[in-house]
């Protein structure tokens, strides 16, 4: 339990003896920040000093951060706080905001390896996911309430069905996967999802999904684990992508 300690000696000092955040989690949110791809590596440096603030001087000297990607993969400039804050503020207030020329109904920002704006254009009659890092100067009307989204429309649906955020045509898919990779179907889509046609090795989901190429891609990093079994056009679509991803890794220009 915390409180004030008496030290002996002269002048008389004081040592508080307990603090509100352990060293692990002050471990854990470095780590995050550090892993931030929407921070530049200047903001994240500044980020961690404030946090190891919260450290004790013994505790404060182990708190380097355990990695920071290149400047290659992390955001190149800090106007990302702003934007953000930009965008929950219409939130709050209930209004719309625009950029690159179009209005948008600010639905909710996600994360994902970056921040993602999910907004609804009336205009377009279409969500959007733009990648905050890009979107330049947003601005909020404050004499226009913003609309509400499509009627029935769940974000957390949402979210499921896309991969990377990067929409596509919405199609109901069935995956048959392989029991090893039970946990990261139940991350993607949820505690809820149903299993069918059971075997000792393999069980079936029927889920709807945006189909791009990200959803093909997200299919090959289990290849040998998860393969597409319907609908015949989508298993057909998915062949023409292996066949012109092998094309392209066979091809002169990615031979060294």
């Amino acid at each position: 339990m915390g409180g004030i300690k008496e030290a002996s000696g002269l002048p008389t000092s004081y040592v508080w003896m307990s603090r509100e955040w352990s060293a692990p989690e002050i471990r854990i949110l470095v780590d995050a920040v550090a892993s931030c791809q929407f921070l530049s590596n200047k903001k994240s440096r500044e980020l961690i000093r404030k946090l190891s603030m919260l450290a004790s001087p013994s505790v404060r000297s182990n708190l380097e951060p355990r990695f920071l990607f290149s400047e290659r993969v992390k955001a190149r400039g800090d106007e990302i706080l702003a934007t953000i804050q930009t965008i929950q503020k219409a939130v709050r207030q209930d209004r719309r905001i625009s950029f690159n020329y179009w209005h948008y109904v600010p639905v909710k920002l996600e994360s994902n390896d970056r921040y993602y704006l999910v907004g609804w254009s009336h205009k377009k009659n279409d969500i959007g996911v733009y990648r905050i890092d890009r979107i330049a100067a947003p601005k909020t009307d404050p004499n226009r309430k913003r609309e509400k989204e499509p009627e029935g429309f769940n974000i957390r649906e949402y979210t499921e069905q896309v991969f990377g955020m990067y929409t596509g045509t919405k199609t109901v898919v069935t995956l048959r996967c392989r029991h090893s990779i039970l946990d990261q179907v139940i991350d993607k889509f949820g505690e809820e999802i149903k299993l069918e046609n059971v075997t000792r090795d393999t069980f079936d989901i029927t889920v709807p999904v945006h189909v791009a190429g990200t959803f093909y891609a997200w299919v090959v990093t289990y290849s040998g684990e998860m393969t597409i079994i319907s609908p015949e056009g989508v298993c057909e679509a998915y062949v023409r992508y292996l066949n012109q991803s092998s094309d392209d890794v066979m091809s002169s220009d990615f031979i060294f």
